[in-house]
């Protein structure tokens, strides 16, 4: 239910970009406007100007409102557990809010929180021992699959309330041996099983890499 400001009462900030996050949720930024925003407030657009100066601006508070819920990374804590919390929580956030998963797909993200949740995930990786370029590499393979699979999942979205249509059921055993056997477990695609397995997959990867790291310095050292 819309939430309109009464006659006397201030109009707040939060109540905005609560409101344009609901919007762009359920409708898409693409319908995400200052006019609209200001509708289902049932205040004039001026008055949204008084504590938002653009839509750009709108949009990145969307997004730093959201990921304000992102538990922040511990940098004094086991690297692999911290960094499958952060992005297995950014995934779930995404997926709830779709709009922030678009936001971060089209555009770089900019305020307070995003970079302090950024520079506490880099922190916690150059604490375990990962080189400055190994860190970043790995930050952004990571953020990079957390984004992508939110993505998917949410397209998937569009069959909500029934299965998606069975693809790879009934193919030729013949013309499609591998995929006909498989067809099952290709329905997983875009579950939650599937993306912590995978999550976990990567940091497992990356986790050989700064043990082979490790090795190498040893060696050097000698």
């Amino acid at each position: 239910m819309v939430q309109r400001k009464t006659q006397n009462a201030p109009l707040a900030a939060e109540q905005i970009v609560e409101t344009a996050l609901r919007i762009a949720d359920a409708d898409g930024l693409a319908e995400l406007s200052m006019r609209r925003v200001a509708g289902e407030l049932g205040v004039t657009a001026m008055a949204l100007y008084r504590h938002v100066g653009s839509k750009d601006q709108l949009i990145d508070l969307i997004a730093a409102h959201a990921l304000s819920a992102v538990p922040e990374p511990d940098p004094a804590g086991d690297w692999t557990r911290e960094m499958l919390r952060f992005f297995s929580a950014t995934h779930d956030l995404l997926l709830q809010h779709p709009a922030v998963a678009h936001i971060m797909s089209q555009r770089p993200l900019a305020g307070e929180r995003t970079t302090k949740l950024a520079d506490l995930a880099l922190e916690t990786l150059i604490a375990a021992g990962f080189s400055d370029d190994l860190a970043v590499e790995l930050f952004l393979a990571l953020g990079s699959y957390a984004l992508g699979g939110s993505l998917y999942q949410v397209g998937r979205t569009r069959w909500a309330g029934a299965e998606p249509p069975a693809r790879f059921e009934g193919l030729s055993a013949v013309e499609h041996p591998t995929l006909s056997r498989l067809a099952k477990s290709m329905g997983r695609a875009g579950s939650d099983e599937i993306f912590v397995g995978g999550l976990q997959s990567l940091i497992d990867s990356y986790a050989e890499q700064l043990r082979a790291q490790r090795r190498w310095q040893q060696r050097a050292a000698i």
